[in-house]
């Protein structure tokens, strides 16, 4: 289970990023953490402290030293989101994403890739399904098309979810919204996850101007 984690949320191996929470929320809802940046490796020891729930998370940058990643996330940051809602859009919409519920009670709206690829073709079709889904301009993991990686270049990272294993509320979520196990979400992980040559031929489909007042 850990290296079948680790595979589906590998990124950058030489830093991560830690959360600490403050306890404080903020005016918009959400909770008030610092977060650091550790030069250190990525090591099975950390993941497995994440997945048991020690803290502080795990985050992990998506954007390796080569610029390629094998997974981009929309991250939603409304609070008072109806997630069925946003999950049936998606499926009506026949969109390759998965959504996990954040820790505020928003949403991080994931692509998966089998291998790694460019990061900024990644981040071009992410940027055409959020447009597809109303959430065109929200922030996106990976960050950056590319990294100098000669500069020492760190591109920004994002906690993964799973936090405390099937315990955490920061779950991927099935058709009804149903905070999914880990086992659950591979399988759905498995439906849903695209081979470098799906990904670049994948394209916004052709619909009709008045396509939504049918969904």
């Amino acid at each position: 289970m850990l290296e079948r984690f680790k595979n589906i949320f590998s990124g950058l191996e030489t830093s991560y990023g830690q959360t600490q929470m403050t306890g404080e929320i903020r005016d918009d809802g959400k909770n008030e953490a610092e977060c650091t940046v550790l030069h250190k490796p990525v090591t099975n020891i950390l993941w497995q402290k994440h997945l048991n729930g020690e803290f502080p998370a795990l985050g992990i940058v998506p954007i390796k030293q080569d610029s390629r990643c094998k997974w981009g996330c929309l991250d939603v940051d409304v609070y008072d989101l109806d997630h069925k809602e946003l999950i049936t859009k998606i499926k009506n919409k026949n969109l390759p994403l998965i959504v996990f519920k954040s820790k505020s009670g928003g949403a991080h709206i994931f692509l998966f890739v089998k291998e790694f690829v460019p990061a900024s073709l990644v981040r071009e079709k992410l940027k055409t399904m959020a447009a597809m889904l109303g959430h065109a301009g929200k922030e996106l993991f990976p960050k950056q098309d590319y990294i100098l990686a000669d500069k020492n270049q760190v591109g920004s990272w994002l906690n993964v979810p799973y936090h405390g294993g099937d315990k955490s509320v920061r779950r991927a979520l099935g058709d009804d919204a149903e905070l999914l196990t880990l086992e659950e979400f591979f399988k759905l992980y498995d439906k849903k996850v695209l081979s470098e040559k799906d990904l670049i031929q994948w394209k916004e489909p052709i619909t009709t101007e008045n396509e939504d007042l049918f969904e």
